[in-house]
């Protein structure tokens, strides 16, 4: 995808070009802004990738945290029914 849209830019740029023109001298300016460009996708799409790793891990420290919470919870009412199991017996 990436050679096809560098291939039509460039045949753009001749395609452009009138007949007496000096376009030659552009072709490693075109080239150098597509390199440009291509290394910049590939920059925003680390830091996507980057920030979806950190959204997980904030998640999944939030579900362990809700987790913990949940236990303790589970633990204090196990407790107080055991407490009371005992006043009774």
């Amino acid at each position: 995808m990436k050679c096809s849209v560098a291939i039509f830019v460039l045949s753009v740029v001749v395609l452009a070009a009138q007949p007496g023109e000096g376009f030659f001298h552009l072709i490693p300016d075109v080239i150098k802004g597509v390199s440009h460009g291509i290394h910049g996708l590939q920059q925003l799409d680390q830091q996507e990738m980057d920030q979806q790793q950190l959204d997980q891990q904030q998640l999944d420290q939030q579900e362990m945290n809700q987790q913990q919470k949940d236990e303790q919870q589970l633990n204090k009412r196990s407790f107080k029914y055991q407490a009371v199991k005992h006043r009774i017996a």
